[in-house]
């Protein structure tokens, strides 16, 4: 797959003719070693001439301010050889994401609690900038547990809108962002699912709890 430098026989370009032409691909063929594009006169810098008569091929101006051609047929081929890896690519962030959702689904599954709980994130300013994915996180974010209901253990003892692995106000968040939930997670497929509890903190209580030797 060769792009070809290609120059005008004339001295002198129709500004007219330029301006239609400066800009996309224009189709035409090889005749005679040359290349006819409406009038306009294109030889090969390179000798022999490369290509066969009746090869079709685009023409178009290059970003350094250059005529090159390309024939039809190796830009097709390159088009598709760039759909075939753009396809392995999305297939390939396909079978992550759902490697992402099983692994959730594994750690997310170990976490046995009375009440009902979800997912959320500690909110910061930061994560809110132009700079930022605008969802309150900043790189250091994790994912809590979110109790959506009264908690009492023995002495662990939280109340519906707290995290797990806090009460206050100050470490539950500031809520910047408004709903504290993440329901951002997709699959592969598109499907929501529960995003993967991430926070340590949150885990290691619910370690204690699964071992039945709660202090908190």
């Amino acid at each position: 797959m060769t792009i070809h430098s290609i120059i005008m026989q004339s001295d002198f370009i129709h500004p007219l003719w330029f301006n239609r032409y400066k800009g996309g691909i224009h189709p035409a063929t090889v005749e005679n070693g040359l290349i006819n594009l409406d009038g306009e006169i294109f030889k090969f810098k390179t000798a022999p001439t490369p290509l066969l008569d009746g090869t079709e091929v685009f023409v178009w101006l290059n970003g350094s301010g250059f005529f090159v051609c390309e024939t039809v047929a190796d830009q097709e081929a390159r088009k598709a050889r760039h759909q075939e890896e753009q396809a392995k690519q999305l297939e390939a962030e396909r079978q992550t994401r759902n490697q992402w959702r099983a692994k959730a689904e594994a750690v997310n599954a170990t976490i046995k609690l009375p009440v009902l709980w979800s997912v959320a994130i500690k909110d910061v300013l930061s994560g809110l900038s132009e700079t930022s994915w605008g969802d309150g996180r900043n790189k250091a974010t994790v994912n809590h547990i979110y109790l959506k209901q009264d908690l009492s253990l023995g002495r662990l003892k939280r109340s519906a809108g707290d995290f797990l692995c806090s009460t206050s106000s100050l470490k539950n968040g500031k809520r910047y962002a408004g709903q504290p939930e993440d329901s951002t997670a997709r699959d592969g497929d598109g499907n929501a699912y529960q995003p993967e509890v991430t926070c340590k903190a949150c885990l290691a209580i619910i370690q204690r709890i699964n071992s039945k030797v709660l202090k908190v």
